[in-house]
C-alpha cells in the first residue's frame, strides 16, 4: 500500500479577479509588506462584488506642528485607496495632542 504524501504546507491558489488584482498591485506598491494579505485579498474582492467601498482609517498624532517626510508613504496608501474607489477617513487626535505622549 503506497503512503499519500503531505504537501509542504503550500495553499492552493484562487482565483482572483483581475481588478483585484490590479488594485493589490497598486495598494503593494512602494511597501515592503501587505500583512495579513490574504484578508486585504478577501475585503477587496468582496468590495468588487458588492460595490461597497473599504473604509480605511488613519490617526495622526498632532505633536508637531506638522507633517514629515515619514508620513509619505501612509499618505501615498490613502491615496492609492482614494484612486480604487474607497472611503478614506483622515483622523487627528486632538486628545493625545492636548497630553502629548
Amino acid at each position: 500500500m503506497a503512503s499519500k504524501k503531505k504537501s509542504g504546507g503550500a495553499k492552493p491558489k484562487t482565483t482572483i479577479a483581475k481588478e483585484t488584482r490590479d488594485a493589490l498591485a497598486l495598494i503593494k506598491r512602494g511597501a515592503v509588506d501587505v500583512l495579513p494579505e490574504e484578508e486585504l485579498i478577501s475585503k477587496l474582492e468582496r468590495s468588487r462584488q458588492t460595490g461597497k467601498p473599504l473604509v480605511i482609517k488613519a490617526g495622526f498624532d498632532p505633536t508637531a506642528p506638522d507633517l514629515h517626510l515619514g508620513h509619505i508613504v501612509l499618505l501615498r496608501k490613502l491615496k492609492h485607496f482614494q484612486e480604487l474607489g474607497h472611503e478614506v477617513h483622515f483622523l487627528i487626535g486632538d486628545f493625545t495632542g492636548m497630553i502629548g505622549d
